[in-house]
């Protein structure tokens, strides 16, 4: 039997369903059956009400998936470049450990290449060029 694959939830998404189960002790039933929600939640939580309605009407199938199966929160594009980033440089410095090759320089041209399209925009990233 195949392993179920989790679902991605936005972070947003992700935020809110945890909120709603651990501020206010709603289980996966109670989130299903979110459009049910009374006035109260809908004004009161309305952040957390819009980010997982919005979603629920767009995806409904992948919002029970979560629920249900598990999710994991989608990683934002700079999480992503930054983990690029870092195995990008590891490979550079494992390519290095056995003696400078083409695939070290291949590697340390990706890396510069970053840092260097970073502050060609202007933007500073933790763990990069910040």
């Amino acid at each position: 039997m195949s392993e179920i694959k989790k679902v991605v939830l936005p972070k947003e998404v992700a935020e809110a369903v945890e909120g709603f189960r651990f501020h206010l002790g709603m289980d996966e039933l109670d989130l299903i059956n979110i459009e049910k929600f009374g006035e109260r939640y809908k004004r009161e939580y309305r952040q957390w009400y819009g980010a997982i309605i919005k979603y629920f009407e767009d995806s409904r199938l992948d919002y029970i998936r979560a629920l249900v199966n598990g999710y994991e929160i989608a990683k934002s594009p700079e999480e992503r470049l930054r983990e690029y980033f870092n195995a990008r440089s590891a490979e550079y410095h494992r390519e290095l450990a056995v003696g400078w090759s083409v695939r070290a320089q291949y590697y340390k041209g990706q890396v510069i290449a970053i840092k260097e399209m970073l502050d060609i925009l202007s933007i500073k990233l933790e763990g990069i060029n910040a």
